[in-house]
């Protein structure tokens, strides 16, 4: 059963019965004890645990109250079984990710299992590496190129003079991890075969719950998947080698193919099979529809469509209500998501607009050290700030001196210090205020669309899913359009907060 049968919602998310979706999350709170005594507006219902509409849906989400037999309680024994086998089914499936460094080691395909840093201290691996936890690089002193490097930088000559052993070293095998699994290793490539396997499995098996639900019933389906899928998670404490990591994997994302479905006696097989053979716009009525109402498209008992195609979209309102229905809140959904999300790519753009970028607020020319800086490194030529790097790879204060033999016969570019122009045309890094302005303006929209969206239930009941819809994409447009006047930071964030509000749509 869909979750949106418990809210009282139609298959199209509309509110159908007087229990709304407001009236489910009020109904949650009030009455979650566990009690087991029929709600008092349940006395003239069939002898469910559960108050149920007409269509014996539940109406109610009384958490707790689990007792009673199968036909006195099917609402929340499907609920529990369902919630509960979807997490079983979901950590399942992702059981191997998060393991996947230790799967490589103990498979021994760690790029420093296979070419031991020692006897090998130039693989491109090893150059580019740099601790997350520790900051520290391998190259202590930078590589000879950010992009294709083949050896780390030589030791300065005053090092060599004076430095202590540590400093001498050109290369730090010890700042390497336990498994290094970095991108363009063997390591990798099959940790993202393994994931590709699993996910082409599991979308194999989606294709086909349909005609299977309607053969052996929800319950028997999603049990057998369960019981299939962890004899494969239990079978991956055997993985030996990258072809029974793979092969596991892919067994895993077919038993794990867990879906929850509104099953009729058109499923969702039929469903897709009806889109392909019948999408063409032909507005004739289906040969499987004559007996039932006069709708365009083949409806079950109640009412609801159990084909989609896609095309037919002719007829009055009274003769297609479900195409115009599915394609008025898809391409609404689909424009409100773009205006939700319009201003977020061009964050720099607008952070440029209202002067709010490091290097507009500190120009590099005056301030050459801003931490900013001095960590920056462009993601489009490799290029650092930094040309031989900073004194402190986590909290640096400036960056390092050119080297002796450079300034003595190095050109003028390689005898720069700091490269202003490798600098983004807007400095937008962690720690900047413009990367502050653009987080707060992003926390308000999504604060502005939680608010909208918990009082969403009254306002449908109250006024229609038309009306709510078409109210908050006009409000929305008008903000999005208003986003053309932003000239400072509060009404950069006002404007977010106010296009967050038709975000909810």
């Amino acid at each position: 059963m869909s979750l949106q049968a418990w809210n009282g919602l139609d298959d199209s998310g509309k509110v159908v019965s007087k229990h709304g979706s407001f009236a489910a999350i009020f109904v949650i709170f009030r009455d979650s004890s566990g009690s087991c005594s029929r709600p008092a507006f349940a006395k003239n219902m069939p002898d469910f645990k559960l108050a149920v509409d007409k269509n014996n849906k539940a109406t109610e989400l009384a958490l707790l109250r689990v007792c009673g037999t199968v036909q006195q309680n099917p609402h929340m024994r499907a609920f529990w079984a369902s919630t509960i086998s979807f997490f079983l089914a979901f950590l399942g499936w992702f059981a191997l990710a998060p393991l996947a460094l230790e799967v490589a080691t103990s498979m021994g395909t760690c790029e420093n299992q296979l070419y031991p840093p020692e006897d090998n201290p130039k693989r491109v691996a090893y150059l580019k590496y740099k601790s997350l936890k520790t900051g520290k690089a391998y190259c202590q002193y930078g590589k000879n190129d950010d992009t294709n490097p083949t050896d780390c930088n030589p030791v300065p000559q005053d090092i060599l003079a004076s430095g202590t052993a540590d400093e001498k070293m050109q290369y730090r095998p010890g700042v390497l991890a336990d498994c290094v699994c970095t991108p363009g290793t063997e390591c990798k490539d099959i940790i993202a075969n393994a994931g590709v396997a699993a996910v082409a499995s599991t979308i194999f098996v989606r294709i086909a719950l349909g005609t299977l639900l309607e053969r052996f019933g929800p319950v028997n389906v999603q049990s057998g998947l369960m019981t299939f899928g962890a004899f494969w998670v239990a079978m991956a404490a055997a993985i030996t080698a990258p072809w029974n990591y793979t092969l596991i994997r892919f067994f895993i994302g077919l038993g794990m193919a867990w879906m929850i479905l509104v099953v009729s006696k058109h499923g969702s097989f039929a469903a897709i099979f009806v889109i392909f053979r019948d999408s063409s716009g032909s507005c004739s009525r289906p040969a499987f529809a004559k007996n039932m109402p006069d709708f365009k498209l083949a409806v079950d008992k109640n009412n609801k469509a159990t084909e989609l195609a896609l095309l037919r979209v002719c007829g009055t309102v009274q003769q297609n209500p479900h195409m115009r229905a599915f394609w008025a809140s898809t391409i609404s959904f689909f424009l409100a998501f773009l205006g939700w999300f319009a201003l977020a790519p061009l964050a720099l753009e607008v952070a440029t607009s209202m002067g709010t970028c490091e290097n507009q607020l500190y120009p590099p020319e005056d301030n050459p050290k801003r931490v900013a800086y001095l960590k920056y490194k462009s993601l489009k030529t490799g290029k650092a700030y930094c040309q031989y790097g900073k004194n402190d790879d986590t909290n640096p204060t400036d960056c390092n001196p050119v080297p002796q033999d450079i300034l003595a016969s190095g050109t003028a570019d390689e005898k720069m210090q700091y490269r202003p122009g490798v600098l983004a045309d807007c400095v937008c890094t962690p720690g900047t205020e413009c990367k502050d302005i653009i987080a707060n303006a992003g926390v308000a929209a999504v604060a502005s669309t939680i608010f909208v969206r918990i009082a969403l239930g009254t306002l449908l009941e109250r006024f229609g899913p038309v009306n709510v819809q078409s109210g908050l994409m006009t409000f929305g447009a008008f903000w999005v359009a208003m986003a053309a006047a932003i000239t400072a930071p509060w009404n950069y964030t006002l404007i977010r907060f106010f296009i967050g509000c038709a975000g909810a749509g």
